[in-house]
């Protein structure tokens, strides 16, 4: 005996609506709203750029803290090696890197919601002018991003505040 085909489709549209409603409540986006609590000032061709602002700025007190953060660099081209320094501490070395990009965690401390940190990179003879990207993702806080411009080797002081 066969059902009506009607009534069968019916059942099949009626699942679909109840398995597509939750779905459609997940997956629907939501304006982030970012507490921004730095100066919008540049400094030496930065720009500092908010990219996810998920977590709570309360992770960082107005004191000194430690935090794991996770660091990415993104290079125009691929330098022959990169140090990162916070204060006199070398927090990452690469002598033969890879890729133009770099991803690595180490903690970083922070004061007063900021931190600096000291890029140092030698670049390949035969490129001119290269570009860096630095994001920092500290536990807790949004990401920040900053690009930098290299016409040689050198280093760049970073400052990043949350």
């Amino acid at each position: 005996m066969r059902g009506n085909p009607l009534i069968e489709w019916f059942g099949v549209v009626v699942c679909w609506c109840v398995l597509l409603v939750p779905l459609i409540l997940i997956t629907q986006s939501k304006p982030v709203v970012a507490h921004s609590g730095h100066d919008h000032s540049h400094h030496d061709h930065s720009h500092h750029v908010e990219e996810n602002a998920l977590h709570s700025n309360a992770a960082v007190s107005n004191a000194q803290a430690s935090l794991e953060t996770w660091s990415m660099l993104r290079f125009s081209h691929k330098p022959k090696s990169v140090k990162v320094f916070q204060g006199e501490t070398m927090i990452f070395e690469s002598q033969k890197v890879e890729a133009n990009l770099l991803e690595f965690k180490a903690p970083l401390n922070f004061n007063d919601k900021a931190t600096s940190l000291l890029l140092m990179v030698e670049w390949p003879e035969e490129v001119g002018s290269f570009a860096v990207e630095y994001s920092l993702e500290p536990n807790g806080l949004a990401r920040r991003s900053s690009q930098y411009w290299f016409d040689r080797n050198g280093s760049k002081i970073m400052d990043f505040q949350w």
